[in-house]
């Protein structure tokens, strides 16, 4: 984990429409970005190739990650204008690439420009685009919130399956989540929750606990989501970053915490810790990872 933490901005959650098309974040830098996707039958229009909103989407994404990418984590910015190219089809089985970059950038406008290519180099589609760029977040644009998966949390939750530790030590963990009272300064998660707690023990192969926590979770006069996070007496204020089905935990430059992320599945969640990062996010293999169902 660095020891001084980045002033720019790190790669968003992925949105849930990018989520349900499958496509995927390959690179993440200032001034550049790039997204991915396997073509299948979903994508396809009615004469069997690729739809133009999927390549649009991808476009809008990979010329917007660019941006923010180099902007600074208290800077905004939203698409003004997209104009799309199509110059080829891409088939069922092809993976295409959306790549973006900034060709200039001023204090409340930003110019882009990208292109998409198959796997064998052609040219699916360009585009040119132009966001509008802000200081700070205008209270005109909510953010994007995880209330489904908050809400999903309440109730007990037990551990199931098998905790790959670090060393290749196998661990198993249980976990209970609680709506608890908001202290004085914090304001409610939700609707329907003050704040909540995900407590957490660790057990080793004799059964005894050899690790626990507590995050307590609550939101800022901003309405920014944060945790507090109790490590055996450890205390560490970490920024949450909300996306459709997942939350990520990232703590301040030189805590001695991982980021790590809860992400919603079938029947459960999973949970990931990165140990290993860039620019203060989980990025590659989680170093550890759980599955979680909820318990009887």
């Amino acid at each position: 984990m660095s020891a001084q933490e980045s002033p720019l901005s790190n790669a968003p959650e992925l949105s849930g429409i990018a989520l349900a098309l499958g496509i995927e974040r390959v690179a993440w830098k200032a001034g550049s970005s790039s997204v991915a996707v396997d073509v299948e039958q979903r994508h396809c229009n009615k004469g069997g190739v690729a739809h133009g909103g999927l390549y649009t989407m991808m476009l809008d994404m990979a010329l917007g990650g660019a941006l923010v990418a180099g902007l600074r984590k208290e800077e905004w910015c939203a698409t003004t204008q997209l104009t799309v190219s199509f110059i080829d089809a891409a088939r069922v089985g092809e993976r295409i690439t959306a790549t973006g970059e900034v060709v200039r950038r001023g204090r409340n406008v930003a110019h882009l420009k990208g292109q998409i290519l198959s796997q064998s180099g052609r040219v699916i589609a360009t585009a040119v685009g132009t966001w509008a760029v802000w200081e700070k977040r205008p209270s005109s644009l909510p953010q994007r919130t995880a209330n489904e998966l908050l809400s999903s949390l309440i109730g007990n939750w037990n551990g199931a399956g098998t905790w790959a530790f670090m060393g290749g030590v196998q661990r198993t963990s249980e976990l209970s989540v609680s709506v608890v009272d908001s202290n004085d300064g914090e304001y409610p998660v939700s609707e329907e929750m003050p704040a909540l707690e995900i407590s957490e023990e660790v057990y080793g192969e004799d059964g005894e606990v050899v690790h626990k926590d507590t995050v307590h979770l609550y939101r800022n006069e901003t309405k920014d989501l944060l945790a507090r996070f109790d490590n055996q007496g450890t205390i560490t204020t970490c920024m949450v970053e909300e996306g459709v089905q997942s939350l990520r935990f990232i703590p301040p430059a030189g805590a001695e915490v991982p980021v790590w992320t809860y992400r919603q599945s079938d029947g459960g969640f999973t949970m990931q810790l990165h140990f290993k990062h860039e620019n203060g996010i989980g990025s590659g293999t989680a170093d550890i990872e759980f599955g979680y169902t909820r318990g009887d």
